[in-house]
């Protein structure tokens, strides 16, 4: 079963890049040394379509990276692995904009 063979069953996620602003206090003042700030931009962006289906099938651009996602998260929650993921749009990797966190 592919997302489109269960079409209004599943869901759409749609979520922007974003750039993380790295605050350092360099004199210990807020007793913490990191803290950080995300700021969301328009473009580029992810979008998932995810649906039931009788086992795990990840398409579409960072396939492979998605599916290792989704067998972790069924692991986790101890869930059988079965989803038809699409990934229809993803942002860029190793450019500072959270494709990783984004997919995921």
């Amino acid at each position: 079963m592919t997302a489109s063979d269960a079409a209004g069953a599943g869901v759409t996620v749609d979520a922007p890049a974003r750039l993380q602003l790295g605050l350092l206090d360099l004199r210990g003042d807020l007793d913490r040394v990191f803290g950080g700030v995300g700021v969301a931009i328009a473009e580029p962006r992810v979008v998932v379509e995810c649906a039931p289906a009788t086992r795990l099938e990840v398409t579409g651009p960072d396939a492979d990276r998605a599916a290792g996602v989704a067998r972790r998260f069924f692991e986790h929650h101890d869930l059988e692995s079965s989803a038809a993921i699409r990934i229809l749009r993803c942002i860029p990797r190793h450019v500072g904009l959270g494709s990783g966190t984004q997919l995921a």
